[in-house]
């Protein structure tokens, strides 16, 4: 079984294949996805001791823009977005927490998972590139064959 606190960079929420937040929307709906994530800003607000917290509506409202505009994250990815936040990593919050707050955390983690996504990415085609070039003729011959082979038997 996996387990969010093993997830503690991006990448790892990335490649954990849990489910995206749109998948858990699809399968149990909007208000079950929606209450998940309004559970986390609720444990937030009590560990940070906030005297002007978000009422009801107000974290229903950021949930809601949070699952409409980062449906590619999942559970994994909020969970790290909230213990950063634990943390202080997105910097002090002197005492008020809003909508606004929270949106921006997940903007900023989610620029910072495309980025490491993309140089993931970027360093496994170099390995593959320089593995290619490295192969004779004959190699990447037989390999084709097989791909070629794979591909008619899919059919």
């Amino acid at each position: 079984m996996r387990t969010c606190r093993a997830m503690s960079t991006p990448i790892k929420c990335a490649q954990s294949g849990m489910e995206s937040l749109s998948g858990l929307r699809r399968i149990h709906g909007d208000e079950l996805v929606i209450s998940c994530m309004a559970l986390w800003i609720d444990d937030l607000q009590s560990f940070l001791n906030i005297s002007a917290k978000m009422n009801r509506f107000q974290i229903i409202e950021t949930c809601s823009m949070i699952l409409e505009d980062f449906y590619a994250l999942n559970l994994a990815d909020v969970r790290l977005v909230m213990t950063r936040a634990k943390k202080g990593q997105y910097g002090a919050l002197y005492g008020r927490l809003d909508g606004q707050i929270v949106y921006q955390w997940f903007a900023e983690y989610f620029d910072e998972r495309c980025a490491e996504c993309g140089r993931t990415a970027d360093a496994e085609a170099k390995v593959r590139d320089s593995q290619l070039a490295a192969m004779s003729p004959e190699q990447k011959k037989k390999i084709l064959e097989l791909w070629s082979k794979q591909k008619k038997s899919q059919k």
